[in-house]
């Protein structure tokens, strides 16, 4: 740290962070991946030491609903 030879790597990943919405730690995201394209949705952000009530009452949210399907390409 005292070198500073990661200085523009911690900038860079601060500056991620902080772009997803991340204002402490920890963060997690639950998101779905769509399949046929890799892409990841981002539904919700628990930030915080939370319980583990926190986490199952989100996950259970989220599996009660549908992954919404994408759109078919004809």
């Amino acid at each position: 740290m005292n070198s500073g030879r990661q200085a523009a790597a911690i900038r860079r990943d601060l500056a991620e962070g902080q772009k997803a919405g991340v204002n402490g730690t920890p963060a997690f995201f639950l998101a779905y991946t769509d399949p046929k394209s890799s892409k990841v949705t981002t539904e919700v952000r628990i930030t915080g030491a939370q319980p583990f009530s926190a986490f199952k009452e989100a996950i259970d949210k989220l599996l009660a609903e549908k992954p919404k399907p994408a759109a078919k390409k004809e």
